[in-house]
C-alpha cells in the first residue's frame, strides 16, 4: 500500500483500527469498556492484545471479517482490511453485494425494522464500511425524520468518519476546518465548512498545517493521502446517497 494511512510510518492493522475506534469506544459507544486502546496506541506497539478487543466491537468486527472472507485476506485486522472499513477503498467496494446482504440478514433479522433495511438493500445495494453503517443501519437517521433532531443530527455528525484540513496546530489542539451535516426535509447532506478544534489520537504525531486528516468524534485519526481522502469521500458520499434515497423505513431499531 503507498502511503501508510495515518503518516510516513508504518502503523500494523490493528493499531489503525485503534486510532478510528479510539473515540467511539471512549464516548461508550462502541466496545468494552475500560478499554486499553489508548494505553496500545501510546506505546505505538500491539502485542496480540489488540486483536480480541476489536472482536468486542460488535459494529464493526462483522465488517472486516466479512471483507477479509470476500477478498480472500486471512486476516480481519489486515491493514487493507481495516482501511477498506473506515475510509472506503477498491477492497470494499467490490465485496459480493449479496454476501453483504446475508451478513445483514443474520446479524438484524431479528430486530425490529429489519424488512425495511432489507428491503431498501435489495435495491439500492451498499458497501461494507463505517460509513455505510452509520447512515444505513444505524437508527439515528429515523428518529431524525420522526422529528428528533436531538440528539440524533449531533451523533449522526460526529460519529461518521469525516474529513478536513489543518488550519493550525498548538498545545491546545489541531483546528481543522470541515463540514458539517445538515438534516433538511428529511434530507442528509453537506453543509458549509465550519472551523473546529480538536485533538489527535494517541501516538499521532506528525500533523502539520495543510495536512488533509480523518475525523471521528472530536479526534484526528489519520493523515489521509490523496487517494485515501477520495476513498473516503467517495464511499461517504455513496452511503449518504443510499441513506436519502432508501427513507427511514431502513433503519434498524433496537
Amino acid at each position: 500500500m503507498n502511503n501508510p494511512i495515518g503518516g510516513a510510518g508504518v502503523a500494523s492493522g490493528p493499531l489503525v483500527f485503534a486510532r478510528f475506534a479510539l473515540p467511539p469506544n471512549q464516548q461508550g459507544y462502541c466496545g468494552p469498556s475500560s478499554s486499553p486502546l489508548a494505553e496500545y496506541l501510546e506505546a505505538g506497539f500491539d502485542d496480540g492484545g489488540l486483536a480480541p478487543l476489536a472482536h468486542a466491537f460488535d459494529g464493526a468486527w462483522p465488517y472486516l471479517h466479512l471483507i477479509a472472507v470476500q477478498s480472500g485476506i486471512g486476516d480481519p485486522l489486515d491493514r487493507r482490511v481495516v482501511e477498506g472499513y473506515w475510509l472506503g477503498s477498491a477492497l470494499a467496494s467490490t465485496i459480493d453485494v449479496s454476501a453483504l446482504g446475508n451478513s445483514m440478514r443474520d446479524r438484524f433479522s431479528p430486530r425490529r425494522g429489519w424488512a425495511g433495511l432489507s428491503d431498501g438493500f435489495s435495491v439500492h445495494g451498499g458497501d461494507p464500511t463505517h460509513a455505510y453503517h452509520v447512515f444505513n443501519v444505524y437508527p439515528w437517521l429515523g428518529l431524525l425524520r420522526s422529528g428528533l433532531l436531538e440528539p440524533g443530527l449531533e451523533v449522526l455528525d460526529r460519529c461518521r468518519i469525516r474529513w478536513g484540513r489543518v488550519l493550525r496546530t498548538n498545545p491546545a489542539g489541531i483546528l481543522v476546518s470541515s463540514r458539517r451535516l445538515e438534516f433538511s426535509n428529511g434530507i442528509l447532506s453537506l453543509g458549509s465548512e465550519t472551523v473546529e478544534v480538536v485533538a489527535a489520537v494517541p501516538g499521532l504525531t506528525d500533523v502539520s498545517i495543510g495536512d488533509d486528516v480523518a475525523l471521528h468524534w472530536g479526534w484526528v485519526c489519520a493523515r489521509l493521502p490523496g487517494h485515501q481522502l477520495q476513498n473516503l469521500k467517495s464511499s461517504h458520499a455513496k452511503a449518504l446517497r443510499l441513506a436519502n434515497l432508501s427513507g427511514a423505513s431502513r433503519q434498524v431499531v433496537g
